[in-house]
């Protein structure tokens, strides 16, 4: 009986410590998973989490970061998305008089929106006699709205102009 029982036993604890097979669904292999916002010509589609590891200790099974990195790639290509931007990460840790196996990623999905990124301003300084212009102009405003005063004014408007 107590042979029965030892069997029972190893049995249980040896089927609930087999992790199931993870893999990624056709087309969640374009989901890119960073902790980075994402380019502008992403929109947000929602929030999204991805698990892996079950129970406590012995009974169950410890989760992995690149199974959750499967299976949050997975949720986010179900929403349309192909970009997830982590906020938290949750390793397996000790909880009380258990150790949590549970390893979860949460983030926010985004969908690609254009092709391509906003182009970047290009902003043009003045350069030689332009800078001048810009201090006279940046100078008058200054008297204009009463910042400083036309004494103060002339006399800055010299310095410019030697």
């Amino acid at each position: 009986m107590k042979k029965y029982i030892l069997l029972v036993c190893i049995a249980l604890l040896s089927g609930c410590a087999t992790a199931p097979v993870v893999s990624l669904r056709p087309g969640a292999e374009i989901v890119k998973v960073a902790k980075a916002d994402p380019p502008d010509n992403y929109e947000e589609v929602g929030p999204v989490s991805g698990y892996d590891g079950k129970g406590c200790g012995g009974f169950g099974y410890y989760g992995t970061y690149e199974r959750a990195v499967t299976d949050i790639k997975n949720r986010a290509h179900s929403k349309g998305a192909d970009y997830v931007q982590i906020f938290t990460i949750t390793e397996p840790h000790l909880r009380g008089d258990c150790f949590d196996n549970l390893y979860k990623l949460s983030g926010t999905a985004y969908r690609k929106v254009r092709d391509l990124p906003s182009p970047t301003p290009i902003v043009n300084k003045p350069v030689g006699n332009d800078v001048l212009v810009e201090k006279m102009r940046l100078l008058k405003q200054l008297r204009d709205e009463g910042l400083i005063t036309e004494k103060q004014y002339e006399e800055k408007q010299r310095q410019l102009l030697k």
